[in-house]
């Protein structure tokens, strides 16, 4: 709790102090943008598509076991 002054101030200094930017962004920051938040989409997606077969298979039973007769 002893944090949260001295973090506040710094932020609060932050803003205060900021100078803006000379920044320029071309077509391919763009494109490389689009590609981050494609790529992390796609790869939520098979992250989740795994987790979700391996919770949806403790409550399966297994029928494997018994196609042996």
């Amino acid at each position: 709790m002893g944090f949260r002054i001295p973090i506040l101030v710094a932020i609060a200094l932050g803003f205060v102090l900021a100078r803006p930017a000379e920044a320029y962004l071309d077509a391919n920051t763009g494109s490389l943008l689009i590609q981050l938040v494609v790529g992390g989409v796609a790869g939520l997606a098979l992250v989740g598509k795994l987790m979700w077969h391996r919770i949806t298979g403790i409550f399966r039973s297994d029928d494997t076991e018994n196609d042996d007769n």
